[in-house]
């Protein structure tokens, strides 16, 4: 194992997932050279995220090497199809351990690369798992100056081939010596089974960083907390994060709860709809009356919308989509004046102050339309919070009583907006 000294260099390198608020939660990716752990309840999906930071790495021209203990080859190949991660078998090496553990012949791609595990329990398979992770490395270039990508599916299903559990550990510890020589970055998949507790424990102990993973009610939604190990302590993060890995689409951090607000005729139903290809809308005689939903993809994010009501006998319906909402899109008029005095009470219903939020300023290219800045101050928005402007794509296209198409690119500005706003405010609460 690394000592204390070895372990502050190492948290000092960071490997980034490319999942945003997963890479934030980790203080900037998965710590180098050493191991992580996709810690799991038995309902999770932890393999579909370790497909997808894998292949968010093998686009960041690491080499992928796959040990697995539960998949053929094929399969796992047939999983990235359905994930649309466009991986070729030729860009992973894979440690194949399942197909002769189950007396079947192991499955090999063109162009494919297969080793196998010739040894099915014991100490046998303890020591050859060591050997073939360490000459796996050495193939894949590991222990180069090129970066490597370890992925190993999973570790609880080696715990369950070994006659002692505990032998876990010495390949646990073995890889991370391995890792600690080589620009290989590890990430076990790992199955919360019931294990004892002196087991469990030495596990966490052991690993440099884990990610917990939890089934939530609403499924396939998970939610996803992260601990890291210090030079003398493990700090947890008290933040949650929840992500759908959807098919195709792959894994995406799900925000559930964005609300748009903003004053009658603002724009906001054509906001969501302008943002999503599939949203809906309750109305009743040519406006929304109940509200406005969309699913955005955005990021690597799965987002959802929720537009509200502008009229004031809706607000109590304002207060209660206000609950538990994770960021605020305010969306006003730059061509109604008189609807900006509307803001700050909708603002308050919502429960805005503090939470991240972002000010789109609608018709920005309508006459008589006043200036951002003139907004800015009548608004008395701080310097702090982004104020962005938007317009309708086509002005000949707007029709009374129907949500127009917004400028595209104006609509993805909003959106990075509140998605950067969200990261910032995440930034701020782990500090």
């Amino acid at each position: 194992m690394h000592t204390w000294l070895d372990l502050d260099s190492l948290i000092a390198e960071r490997i980034r997932t490319n999942i945003p608020l997963l890479d934030e939660m980790l203080g900037g990716g998965l710590p180098a050279r050493s191991c992580t752990a996709l810690w799991s309840e038995v309902e999770v999906d932890a393999t579909s995220l370790a497909l997808q930071i894998m292949y968010n790495r093998v686009c960041q021209s690491d080499r992928a090497v796959f040990l697995s203990m539960t998949k053929k080859t094929r399969q796992v190949m047939q999983m990235l199809d359905e994930l649309a991660l466009p991986l070729e078998p030729s860009e992973i090496t894979f440690i194949d351990v399942d197909s002769l553990a189950n007396n079947v012949e192991s499955h090999h791609h063109d162009d494919g690369r297969v080793m196998t595990v010739s040894e099915r329990k014991g100490e046998g398979i303890k020591s050859t798992l060591i050997d073939k992770i360490r000459g796996a490395l050495g193939k894949s270039g590991g222990a180069t100056n090129s970066r490597t990508f370890l992925v190993i599916d999973s570790f609880s299903a080696i715990i369950d081939r070994l006659e002692d559990p505990m032998d876990s550990l010495e390949i646990l510890n073995a890889t991370s010596e391995i890792l600690s020589h080589s620009e290989t970055t590890a990430l076990f998949v790992f199955t919360e089974w019931d294990y004892g507790e002196e087991l469990v424990a030495k596990l966490r102990s052991a690993f440099q960083a884990i990610v917990d993973l939890r089934a939530t009610p609403e499924k396939p939604i998970y939610s996803m907390n992260v601990s890291v190990a210090g030079a003398s302590q493990v700090s947890s993060s008290d933040r949650l994060a929840f992500f759908k890995v959807q098919r195709p689409g792959g894994v995406k951090i799900y925000l559930p709860k964005i609300i748009v607000t903003g004053p009658f005729h603002a724009g906001k139903s054509s906001f969501i709809h302008s943002a999503s290809n599939g949203a809906v809308s309750a109305d009743r005689l040519g406006t929304t009356v109940a509200l406005d939903y969309g699913h955005v993809s955005h990021r690597g994010f799965f987002i959802d919308l929720f537009g509200t009501p502008g009229q004031t006998r809706f607000d109590r319906l304002l207060e209660r989509l206000g609950e538990n909402s994770v960021g605020i899109i305010l969306l006003v008029s730059a061509a109604d004046v008189r609807g900006l005095s509307r803001v700050r009470e909708q603002m308050r219903l919502v429960r805005s102050e503090g939470l991240p939020h972002v000010v789109a300023v609608n018709k920005v290219n309508l006459r008589g339309a006043i200036s951002l800045a003139a907004v800015r101050n009548l608004l008395k928005i701080p310097r702090r919070i982004p104020v962005i402007p938007m317009q309708a794509r086509d002005l000949s296209e707007v029709r009374p009583e129907v949500p127009c198409r917004l400028n595209p690119s104006d609509v993805q500005n909003v959106l990075d907006g509140i998605v950067n706003e969200i990261l910032k405010f995440e930034r701020g609460r782990a500090c």
